[in-house]
């Protein structure tokens, strides 16, 4: 981690988490995985970036960190 970052996780809110939300996007895309099954169509693009770290972005993150071998931790 980065001096003076949060780590993001279930429960935030806000600019930060839509910017995860929309790299979890293209790295999902990448990896060949849908995003949808996982941020769904919220948000106001119908795109699943609608700013609340919830299961969605969780399990998002979770198989991001799988497909890239990193230890699931959800944040």
């Amino acid at each position: 981690m980065i001096e003076g970052e949060t780590t993001l996780q279930r429960g935030a809110s806000g600019t930060k988490v839509r910017a995860l939300q929309q790299l979890l996007i293209h790295a999902l895309e990448d990896e060949g995985i849908s995003a949808v099954q996982y941020l769904g169509t919220s948000g106001p693009a119908g795109d699943g970036v609608d700013g609340d770290y919830g299961p969605g972005t969780e399990d998002a993150v979770d198989a991001i960190q799988t497909a890239y071998g990193i230890d699931v931790d959800g944040a």
